[in-house]
């Protein structure tokens, strides 16, 4: 379905993409296992199909859509998929200034991803991993941590210039 919106006029796409992004972030919150991993797969599939600009729309969609409970294992499951799927494909492009790291679609997306990995690890969804053990066998996105994974790839493709933070925060100084 993403292909054919693809070959629609861009504003028309664009005005498409996120009612499409809703329903795939939906299937993620079924409690059967199947649907989720090709809810998943789907996902992964359209982030990478999709130019990187559109990375923050997925992002924010998983971050509302997946948001208490089980949901945040899979939203760090979904995360850690999408990662995968574009480390295979992104090639990180060349910068000339600072301001050009700024723009980078990838680099705007990492406070967000790290937000997500973050509470995976620190938050909420690790209590829930330490305490409902019997949970565990249920939700299989609860039995193990991609988080780590998922910082080490987004390490391998961010660029070890100034980050965008850096550069943000030299724009906020007096």
């Amino acid at each position: 379905l993403m292909k054919l919106f693809q070959k629609f006029p861009l504003k028309i796409f664009e005005e498409k993409l996120p009612k499409l992004i809703t329903v795939v972030c939906g299937a993620l919150r079924n409690k059967e296992s199947n649907e989720r991993d090709i809810a998943r797969e789907t996902l992964s599939k359209m982030a990478v199909s999709l130019d990187l600009k559109y990375l923050p729309l997925i992002l924010s969609e998983l971050s509302v859509a997946l948001y208490e409970g089980y949901k945040l294992h899979v939203r760090s499951a979904a995360l850690h998929s999408i990662l995968v799927a574009l480390s295979k494909v992104y090639q990180q492009p060349a910068v000339q200034s600072d301001d050009d790291i700024a723009s980078l679609p990838f680099e705007r997306c990492v406070p967000a991803m790290l937000d997500i990995i973050h509470q995976d690890i620190f938050g909420k969804a690790s209590e829930i991993k330490e305490v409902q053990h019997v949970q565990k066998r249920l939700i299989k996105e609860a039995m193990g941590s991609k988080s780590q994974d998922s910082l080490e790839i987004i390490a391998r493709n961010i660029l070890f210039k100034p980050s965008v933070i850096a550069v943000s925060v030299k724009e906020t100084l007096p």
